[in-house]
């Protein structure tokens, strides 16, 4: 009950304030679609900034902000009434709201019963969820560690202790709801359904106000939140082919026809596969519908002023200003939406210069400057954002064609929507190109599948204009029949996704697995770290709010983290090695959970952990061990949620036992062995003597700690002295005069260097200001030798370290695999996808670790 009280506080605040600041610009209708929004995300913020300050959220910090943001609200009202000005009905039905109330009447339904099938309903010996399960388990780890983790300040509770960058106010406005008292499902239903229902409505009012006309707004709005491409063409293929009648077909679908990967089929239906499993859309698509919504009243104006037309504008400044506040906020609740905002208005401000557009920029830039600035070394670090092609359509034999398949007949029917569209609109709508373009030229963020968050931007404009061009098409024309059948082929393959959204569902967690979380919630201490598989269904993390050492890959990597760094001292760990209670120790584990994922893969040895720890918990299938008493000197109650850096440890001790070890400073070290041995020797380097040559490299070397740059200098010049003095290398070269072993060096390494370069290698050489240590340095150092063999090397290591065999070792036999996966990474430029191919992959998982 005080969670139900406290939203709709919050939204009769967010409404006080709306009509003090855009009363000329929204309609009654309008104000309370924007005072929803704008009340949940600036409590949510104030709630955050004291549970932060406070280090916890509880249930009567709840009861606090309840009074404050209620006795605020009283305020304004009072305000309000003794202005008879204003004192007047704020909302009074009218003819236009008719469309809107059709179009919620509609969607609302089916939403809730997508909702109620997909977040984790219980039933039949555990949570059920559908397509969503994974992100909703993400999701949720994020709420519960808030609410019962008192993840304060942020940690990314999948990897601690690294900042928490992932946009989380959308999962804290649910964790503020648990710590009203609702449940975790409750509270992920009412707010998507709400809001859910706002994103509609702010939809319809952005096309009414575009438009004018009530057919184009409701026709604008089923096709936003109906997009699907042309999946419905397979759908009617598998059922010809499926020799079942129409409706059984229908009725037995476990197929989304909007995201088939092997048939080319990528960006998905809004409703479905966004608005119910992305809450973070949830807050960042209605966001940006209020935005675009100012963006085209002061558009509409500027055009009047343009048409020697008297202005009749409210304060175009106050507008722009609130606008960008709006925006400022938006990287703490959707950062796919903060771009595309960003690039809106960078195209329309080319479109049409004006001073105005920096009191829009000013607050989206300055609020948004920390989380931007985090995200923005996290980016660049990992090298996440990077010119790519074609998005996931980059392989597709005829482009456009992909498009088609994707974007569907409103791909088409915007040609002559926009031909037609109104001029002030048809300028506008170039602005929305850019994020479509933006999607198939760069990549934004670690998962370029994410990329096509951004066509949601573009689509929502394209809607309105064409259903602009449908009505017109059917009313002006008198072409209803034909306006009706694109309709429905536009919305077809949406229709058949909801469809199949209502069917799918699967037991995720277990009751077992449920009973675990309590016991983990309710015995443990909130900021204890627990030792778990990298598992996307980990109950301890989901519901009981508790960090773990290193959750699933997927997640990690698609959220722009170091995956790589402890996934080898996991699975040691659970194997029982001998250095696992180092390990243990290393990390602060405070628990050790046990389940059938740990059991069945990760080899795990039970036995070890009997041998050394006490069970505090035990079920047929479930064991947790306890940690902290006897190797954990911090309390985790004294650590108050900062968990320890762990320290740096030295490099030679870990390559043989850490694949990370040979890529965690990749460029200066493996890539410096693999060098040394093609030029060389012509030749990629075998394992044995790559391995030799990093236990020499990584000797001492602690890479993170202070001095460790210059002692890597120091060990890479001990390697290069040891290397020239081999057997195999003097051999070679002691017996070649220097233009030989000059010629040797560049022949090994296929450089075809200038004679005048030649002639001075060779010169320094035979005068003695250049010895044949420097001369094979600067060769390994060339510019054009380090780009051409940087990514097979890359590669190679990967071979090395994670299956621990040479490239054309069994089961391969031949270098197929390294070339594959070489090309692989010419073509896409992401490193750490194939980190994660490898980490993945069933030859490495198969391998005990070494001992």
């Amino acid at each position: 009950m005080l969670a139900v009280i406290f939203l709709i506080g919050c939204a009769v605040l967010g409404i006080c304030l709306v009509r003090r600041v855009m009363r000329q610009l929204l309609d009654g209708a309008e104000q309370i679609l924007w005072g929803i929004v704008v009340g949940w995300i600036l409590t949510s913020v104030g709630v955050y900034l004291i549970a932060r300050w406070r280090g916890e959220l509880t249930s009567k910090l709840m009861i606090g902000a309840t009074l404050s943001v209620w006795i605020v609200s009283a305020i304004m009202i009072v305000f309000e009434v003794r202005k008879p000005s204003r004192a007047s009905s704020f909302f009074v039905w009218q003819k236009k709201y008719v469309g809107l109330a059709l179009v919620l009447i509609i969607f609302t339904p089916v939403y809730l019963r997508l909702l109620s099938l997909q977040v984790f309903a219980h039933r039949d010996g555990g949570i059920y969820a559908g397509s969503a399960d994974n992100d909703l388990a993400f999701h949720a780890a994020l709420a519960s560690s808030f609410v019962y983790g008192k993840n304060f300040p942020s940690a990314y509770p999948l990897l601690p202790p690294e900042p928490l960058l992932y946009p989380y106010m959308p999962d804290f406005h649910a964790a503020l709801l648990m710590a009203g008292g609702l449940s975790l499902r409750a509270a992920f239903i009412l707010s998507a359904l709400i809001l859910g229902a706002a994103t509609a409505g702010l939809l319809y009012s952005l096309a009414l106000r575009i438009s004018r006309s009530q057919r184009v707004a409701t026709m604008a709005t089923v096709l936003f939140l109906l997009n699907g491409g042309l999946g419905f063409i397979y759908f009617f293929r598998d059922w010809w082919q499926s020799n079942q009648s129409f409706f059984a077909f229908f009725n037995s679908l476990h197929t989304n026809y909007a995201k088939i990967s092997e048939r080319g089929l990528h960006w998905t239906n809004l409703v479905a596969d966004m608005l119910v499993p992305q809450r973070t859309s949830l807050f960042g698509l209605p966001l940006a519908l209020m935005i675009f919504a100012v963006f085209a009243f002061v558009w509409q104006r500027w055009h009047q002023v343009d048409e020697d037309k008297k202005e009749n504008s409210p304060r175009i400044l106050i507008l722009m200003l609130v606008a960008g506040a709006l925006a400022g906020l938006l990287p703490l609740f959707h950062t796919h939406t903060y771009i595309a905002v960003a690039l809106v208005s960078i195209g329309l401000f080319a479109l049409r210069p004006r001073r105005e557009w920096f009191a829009f920029w000013t607050p989206a830039v300055v609020l948004a400057a920390p989380q931007l600035l985090a995200l923005s070394m996290r980016a660049s670090g990992s090298a996440i954002v990077h010119l790519f092609f074609g998005w996931l359509g980059h392989d597709q034999g005829f482009f456009p064609l992909y498009l088609l398949r994707n974007l569907g007949l409103p791909l088409l029917l915007a040609i002559p929507a926009w031909w037609t569209a109104p001029r002030v609109w048809r300028k506008f709508y170039l602005a929305f190109l850019v994020p479509l373009a933006m999607t198939f030229i760069v990549v934004i963020s670690p998962s370029l599948y994410d990329n096509g968050k951004l066509i949601y931007y573009w689509h929502a404009l394209n809607s309105i204009l064409v259903a602009m061009w449908l009505v017109n098409l059917a009313v002006i024309h008198k072409q209803r029949v034909l306006a009706s059948l694109l309709a429905i082929l536009c919305v077809a393959t949406a229709l058949i996704v909801v469809r199949s959204e209502t069917i799918t569902s699967a037991r995720v967690f277990t009751d077992e697995q449920l009973s675990a979380a309590e016991f983990a919630r309710e015995r443990t201490a909130p900021h204890s770290l627990f030792l778990t598989a990298p598992s996307l269904r980990q109950p301890v993390l989901s519901f009981a709010g508790r960090s773990v050492l290193s959750s699933a890959t997927a997640w990690l990597w698609s959220h722009g983290y170091e995956f790589r760094e402890r996934d080898a001292d996991v699975r040691r760990i659970y194997a029982g090695s001998g250095d696992a209670l180092d390990l243990l120790r290393y990390y602060q584990v405070d628990y050790i959970y046990f389940g059938d994922a740990e059991t069945s893969d990760l080899r795990s040895n039970p036995a070890f952990f009997d041998q050394n720890f006490a069970a505090v918990y035990r079920s047929p299938t479930i064991t947790i061990y306890d940690a902290h008493s006897s190797l954990n000197p911090i309390s985790p109650d004294d650590r108050r949620g900062a968990f320890n850096k762990p320290a740096p440890r030295e490099l030679a001790l870990r390559v043989d036992k850490d694949p990370f070890a040979l890529i965690v400073d990749f460029p200066r070290t493996s890539f410096f062995v693999y060098r040394l041995c093609k030029a060389s020797y012509g030749r990629m380097p075998r394992r044995e003597e790559f391995m030799t040559a990093m236990s020499l490299l990584g000797r001492d070397l602690f890479i993170g700690a202070a001095g460790w740059q210059e002692q890597r200098e120091i060990n890479r010049s001990a390697l290069l002295n040891d290397w020239m003095n081999t057997t195999a290398f003097k051999q070679l070269y002691n017996g070649k005069s220097n233009p030989e072993f000059v010629d040797s060096l560049l022949s090994n390494a296929g450089l075809g260097w200038s004679a005048g370069d030649r002639y001075l290698l060779i010169k320094g050489l035979d005068s003695g200001t250049q010895s044949r240590q420097t001369a094979l340095l600067g060769i390994i150092e060339d510019k054009d030798f380090y780009a051409r063999e940087f990514n097979t090397a890359y590669v190679l290591v990967h071979y090395f370290g994670y299956l621990r065999r040479n490239p054309d070792d069994a089961p391969d036999f031949n270098l197929k695999g390294l070339n594959f996966w070489r090309d692989r990474l010419d073509e896409w430029g992401d490193y750490r996808i194939i980190s994660r191919a490898f980490i993945e992959s069933t030859e490495y998982n198969n391998l005990k670790p070494v001992p």
